[in-house]
């Protein structure tokens, strides 16, 4: 806890589905005067070359950043890796690019786009079953590609996608990113249903047998509900270097296996035992999901600020048009690699029926959404009606910067299933959840420090991403309206508060009883011109994120002119606002006391029609206002009595909270703090002072009239 006591001339701090894949001041202090000298930023220019071609621009916020490019591409199920000094995609059906600016892609090959037949079979049969005359051709999805330190190898893990769920995961090596890859082995498989196919897979070597136990069988079929679709491979090590492999979609749930560093293959020597919704002998660790319930293309990522893995998901089905749609990316964390995995909620992340309710599991990071930014974007790659089913990411943290991507397909709002990828930055709020930034990564980058009241205050569009987890055909989310207003509340469509952290982009808001915490990020948005603009990214308590993108400097607040004579109630103590025994002399203290319905404890509310008020004192007849000491801003700043003169020290927003309840910020705050009891104190006598509002009882006050 921070205090500062103010003195002349001087201040005193004291610290205190897949059913298919697809596709701060230089401070003067003097009685009743304050100055303060701002800094100016100077500076953006814009060159829009081409709607759908090379986007340039002079980045205001990293002056040394160069030129940017745009450019699109479409990569299924991407997976990013980071090599000489360049991003690497890796997707389905061999799609890849690379990009030296995560803005700007391109598309690559490697010898699988040509030589894939070859590479992976082994005997002319399939790594997928055995099976000589399976068409691999369509089944070659959401490849993990990671560098084996031990190995020196690149290590590329693919799904080899087989009928009625007969599929595995194959390895191929090499020593370059870009190949040429061979296969070394397969790591899993599954589908199979009798001892004839096991005998394909490495089933015997697992369990020593190759009858194939009960669990995984269902009239003779394949038990997707107990046993998982071995495809969508993610490949990591932990914070000891051991290497595992999560992978998984829908059906049984996510698993994960314990590698070997030196081969890069299963390591047969770590054992799992068979446990109901927690591990089978053969599958691995289960982590996820389960009986036939939402979920796939797990990616886990490892962020040492805040000590946690990460597991994100997929929910629903891919699509953007049919009945069976609504991707959305799902977020759980953990302090072990292996688990337990649980979201905001502390909902675990494995399922223990087919009647668990996807929407009561995971952080859902975002739904179909839209922002009137896009509206003038309109061609055959940007959509100007919205994204829609965006998905099966992987995330970064840079190498360099130690900044932080997420990276998906998405489709659009426009009636086709056409897709392309997006990099969205992320940051870790107090939490210590990633939040996603609102627009894509265009080379903005956040203020440490924070912005101004001038830069957040105003109206947003608002989109509440909800839980909903249906698999029927998902429409549009709603975008709302907003305002964050000057005095630290919420109006509009919802109705809260907000606020920022001193000194950094920290963000926190109250909306119908939930806390959410994330970030304010001044960031390019996506319309053609590409303005720079205020946005917020928060996580609920509940699981839901919200996100807000600046449209206006107005607000929608709408208030009551509360003009009269009063006495001040503390909502905490019951206790009247009241002038140090009745002084009038210039700097007598201001604290609670005893209710006497005296002058001392009258005040005369007068507003001067911009939204503030003046509080004269009764004590004072009037002539006298409350007031700030020196017009400081920091916490503990005393509250006075002054001669009334005008100055913005003497001025309050007075911001109805609930009932009866009210705020009232200060002005010498920027409306950041207001005026507080103490410690909370329930006292007679306990000084009132400014501190940084938060919406606590000792910060709320009834007006009674007099």
């Amino acid at each position: 806890m921070l205090k500062t006591f103010v003195k002349e001339g001087s201040f005193i701090l004291h610290c205190k589905i897949k059913g298919g894949k697809d596709i701060f001041i230089y401070r003067i202090i003097m009685k009743n005067r304050f100055k303060k000298i701002t800094s100016i930023i100077l500076g953006l220019s814009l060159t829009i070359v081409g709607q759908l071609g090379v986007i340039s621009f002079n980045n205001p916020v990293t002056a040394s950043a160069a030129a940017l490019n745009t450019s699109r591409v479409s990569v299924h199920d991407p997976s990013i890796v980071q090599a000489n000094g360049k991003y690497y995609l890796f997707g389905s059906h061999r799609a890849d690019a690379v990009s030296s600016d995560l803005t700007s892609w391109n598309y690559f090959q490697t010898n699988i786009n040509n030589d894939y037949a070859n590479i992976f079979s082994v005997g002319g049969k399939w790594a997928a079953h055995g099976s000589t005359s399976y068409d691999i051709t369509g089944n070659l999805w959401a490849p993990d590609v990671i560098y084996n330190k031990q190995m020196k190898k690149w290590c590329m893990y693919m799904s080899v996608n087989g009928n009625n769920f007969y599929s595995s995961i194959a390895l191929a090596t090499s020593d370059s990113i870009t190949g040429p890859y061979k296969y070394a082995g397969t790591i899993v498989y599954s589908g199979f249903t009798n001892s004839s196919e096991a005998s394909q897979t490495d089933y015997a070597k697992v369990t020593g047998t190759n009858n194939v136990d009960k669990r995984y069988l269902s009239n003779n079929s394949w038990n997707s509900a107990y046993g998982t679709n071995a495809i969508d491979p993610c490949v990591k090590y932990d914070k000891s270097g051991n290497l595992w492999l999560s992978y998984g979609s829908w059906f049984g749930g996510l698993f994960m296996l314990k590698l070997d560093n030196s081969t890069g293959l299963r390591d047969y020597s770590y054992k799992y035992s068979t446990e109901t919704n927690a591990s089978d002998q053969y599958l691995g660790t289960k982590i996820s999901g389960g009986y036939g319930t939402s979920g796939e293309g797990s990616y886990i990522e490892y962020d040492k600020a805040s000590d946690y893995y990460y597991l994100y998901e997929s929910y629903c089905g891919l699509d953007a048009t049919d009945n069976f749609s609504g991707y959305q990316i799902r977020m759980f964390r953990s302090k072990n690699i292996t688990g337990p995995y649980t979201d905001a909620r502390g909902n675990s992340a494995i399922c223990t029926s087919a009647n668990d309710d996807k929407s009561t599991k995971g952080i859902k990071l975002f739904g179909n959404y839209y922002f009137s930014s896009l509206a003038g974007v309109n061609s055959s790659e940007l959509s100007s009606k919205g994204y829609m089913s965006g998905g099966h990411n992987s995330a970064l943290i840079d190498n360099n910067s130690g900044q932080r991507y997420l990276i998906y397909h998405t489709r659009f709002n426009n009636g086709t299933e056409n897709h392309q990828i997006r990099v969205h930055q992320q940051f870790l709020n107090e939490d210590g959840w990633p939040v996603t930034a609102v627009y894509e990564y265009l080379g903005s980058q956040i203020s440490n420090s924070g912005y101004s009241n001038s830069d957040i205050v105003g109206t947003y569009e608002f989109v509440n991403h909800g839980l909903n987890a249906t698999t029927a055909k998902t429409g549009m989310l709603k975008t709302s309206k907003v305002s964050l207003n000057a005095n630290g509340t919420i109006s509009g469509d919802y109705t809260g508060s907000w606020s920022e952290k001193s000194g950094s982009y920290y963000c926190t808001m109250v909306i119908g009883g939930v806390t959410y915490k994330g970030v304010f990020f001044k960031q390019y948005d996506e319309s053609a011109s590409h303005k720079n603009t205020m946005t917020f990214s928060l996580i609920g308590s509940n699981d839901e994120s919200i996100w807000g993108s600046k449209v206006s400097d107005s607000t929608i607040s709408p208030s009551t002119k509360l003009d009269g004579t009063y006495y001040i109630k503390s909502s905490l103590s019951g206790m009247y606002l009241d002038v140090a025994n009745g002084g009038t002399t210039d700097g007598t203290n201001i604290r609670q006391w005893t209710p006497l319905n005296n002058n001392a404890q009258k005040f005369k509310i007068v507003s001067n029609n911009d939204g503030t008020y003046n509080i004269l004192t009764g004590a004072s007849n009037y002539k006298s206002s409350l007031d700030v000491t020196n017009n400081s801003s920091t916490d503990g700043a005393n509250i006075e009595e002054w001669n009334y003169w005008g100055g913005d020290m003497q001025k309050f927003k007075i911001q109805k909270v609930s009932g009866n309840n009210y705020s009232i910020l200060t002005k010498s705050s920027n409306f950041k703090s207001c005026l507080d009891v103490y410690n909370m104190s329930k006292d007679s006598g306990a000084n009132v002072c400014q501190w940084n509002y938060w919406g606590g009882a000792g910060q709320l006050w009834e007006l009674i009239p007099n």
